[in-house]
């Protein structure tokens, strides 16, 4: 409680075929935090969950695995599984950077000031990646994609009052690719924005589909999407 930085810190090495293993970081209450809650870079083989992340300046919960740049757009943040954690009043909730191998499940996020889940990419390729049966209420945005991926899905998520957008895909000077979002129930907020939002240089390989989309007043018209982005390959993504 009350770090000066991060709450908890568990590092391994940049190199491949150093990271750190076998970590299980579970039942922890971390709070008011001046930075992340819990990070953990480097690493293979990781288990965050049941644990109570609550007011941190920075990130309630964030792993990370990027080595600079590589032919192979290979990851250091391989085999996690991060579940049945409760996230409120953070930055963003849990922001997976540049991982792979990976799922992320039955959380509860709430009153979250940016986006419950970011998915990111810096130089390694994050890939498959599952996101499902989570809990996300009272934010700006519930899913954020930056970056090219492969065979990263969200399902089976209930997402309730969002500020601005349930999906975002792209941003800055970035890409977005390779992701599939479905069978998302999504209830409307008095004042969202759309359901999807794209941003940023190139967007292409997206799935939304088969989503539940519920309103309290039918007469809450929602756009499907709104699009900032330099480049929509049309014959790529998919909005249904």
């Amino acid at each position: 409680k009350n770090a000066n930085g991060n709450g908890i810190l568990i590092r391994g090495s940049k190199q491949i075929n150093n990271p750190v293993e076998q970590v299980l970081i579970t039942g922890c209450v971390v709070s008011n935090c001046r930075k992340i809650g819990i990070q953990v870079s480097q690493f293979k083989n990781l288990k965050i969950y049941n644990n109570k992340i609550s007011n941190c300046s920075d990130n309630g919960i964030d792993i990370y695995g990027d080595i600079g740049r590589n032919p192979q757009g290979l990851t250091n943040g391989n085999d996690f599984e991060i579940y049945s954690n409760n996230v409120t009043n953070c930055l963003n909730g849990i922001f997976p950077e540049a991982v792979s191998n990976g799922r992320i499940f039955k959380n509860k996020l709430a009153d979250i000031q940016q986006s419950a889940i970011h998915v990111n990419r810096i130089h390694g390729m994050p890939a498959n990646i599952y996101i499902t049966e989570n809990v996300i209420q009272n934010i700006v945005v519930a899913f954020t994609i930056t970056g090219d991926m492969a065979n990263v899905i969200i399902k089976n998520n209930h997402v309730k009052n969002v500020k601005d957008y349930f999906f975002s895909f792209g941003g800055g000077k970035g890409n977005a690719s390779g992701v599939i979002a479905r069978d998302n129930i999504l209830e409307v907020g008095p004042a969202v924005k759309a359901v999807v939002r794209f941003s940023g240089l190139r967007v292409n390989n997206i799935q939304v589909n088969a989503n539940r989309i519920i309103s309290k007043n039918n007469n809450n018209q929602v756009p499907l999407q709104i699009n900032n982005a330099l480049s929509l390959n049309k014959n790529s993504v998919s909005l249904e």
